[in-house]
Parts: structure tokens; C-alpha cells; sequence
């Protein structure tokens, strides 16, 4: 519902520069406007766009892939690799040379999207001045959109199910905070 890669601007052009490889930001649509799964599309789009055009539009070899994202960012970097598990899965042909991500790099990602039932992030959002149990609640509702999302592990990356824990071939990394 908020926010851009421009916040993150600063520290992606020192990891860019350090590693010496490019680092795409991706700006995806955004709730209430674009509610579930209009932002894990955008993701999609832009990474087969990636897998197909960086080498003539970009001059890029692309090798290796690095999924990462931080809070709702990081639930549409889990839930994009899901997709692509899926696809490969049931849509060979189409997706033979898809390279899958190596690592799932995530920053406090949101893992369950659901405000109904009690978790730490909405014990701890009730004393957060910044991002309270409201602006949480807001968020939530405004990007789920009336959509059933208990068991999608597309949207909730936590009932992630043994058919895609089986196939899952990248390291994962989360980062939290102790109050996260």
C-alpha cells in the first residue's frame, strides 16, 4: 500500500557497486488501487521480461538470480518463487529455460496476511506509533481485498505446502529485528 524502491535507492547502489552486478528495483503496483495478486503479477512480468530481453536490451548475461525484498516486498519475492515452481511444474515447454532464483533474500517479509487471528507483529503493531495495529489492519484488508487467503501460499508464504517444499532448490535467508 506504500513505498518505492527510491527508499532503498542509497544501500542498492553500494550493494550494486561492491558486488559489481546489476540490482533491478522493481516498483510494483500497489493496494487499494491494485489489490492481490496484481503486484505479484507486476513481479512476474517483469522477471520473464528480465529472463528474455536483459541480454539485447541491457546488455546482461543473466546467470544467477537473487530474489529479495523487505516486508510486503519480501511475501511477493516468496511468492513469485512459488509461482515459478509451480509453472515449471505444470507448464514445461513454456518455462524450460526460466532460471529460478538461487536465493530468497528477505528482510522481516510478511508471511501471513491475515489481521483476524492474533500474531506477534500484531501484539507487538499495538503499542508501534509508526505502524500500528490500525495502519496494519488498513494495509491488510486493502491488499487482500476480500480475497480467502488462508490456504493460497501465494499470498500467505507461511502454508507453504510439501509439493513446493519439495521442489524448492534455492537457500532461503530471513532477517528480522528482535521486536519483528
Amino acid at each position: 500500500v506504500g513505498s518505492s524502491t527510491f527508499i532503498h535507492e542509497i544501500y542498492l547502489r553500494k550493494w550494486a557497486n561492491h558486488l559489481g552486478t546489476p540490482i533491478i528495483g522493481i516498483n510494483y503496483s500497489l493496494a487499494p488501487k491494485y489489490p492481490y495478486p496484481e503486484g505479484l503479477n507486476d513481479l512476474y512480468q517483469t522477471y520473464m521480461w528480465i529472463l528474455n530481453h536483459a541480454k539485447d536490451e541491457l546488455n546482461m548475461e543473466i546467470k544467477h538470480i537473487i530474489l529479495s525484498g523487505d516486508s510486503a516486498g519480501g511475501n511477493i519475492a516468496f511468492s513469485l518463487n512459488n509461482l515459478l515452481i509451480c509453472l515449471k511444474e505444470y507448464a514445461p515447454v513454456l518455462m524450460k529455460d526460466v532460471i529460478l532464483p538461487e536465493l530468497l533474500l528477505e528482510e522481516y517479509p510478511v508471511t501471513y496476511v491475515n489481521v483476524k487471528n492474533c500474531s506477534n507483529s500484531f501484539l507487538l503493531s499495538l503499542n508501534d506509533q509508526v505502524f500500528n495495529a490500525a495502519n496494519m489492519a488498513f494495509s491488510v484488508e486493502n491488499y487482500r481485498n476480500n480475497y480467502n487467503t488462508e490456504e493460497d501460499p501465494f499470498l500467505n508464504c507461511i502454508k507453504i505446502n510439501d509439493f513446493l517444499l519439495s521442489r524448492m532448490k534455492c537457500k532461503v535467508r530471513i532477517f528480522f529485528g528482535s521486536s519483528d
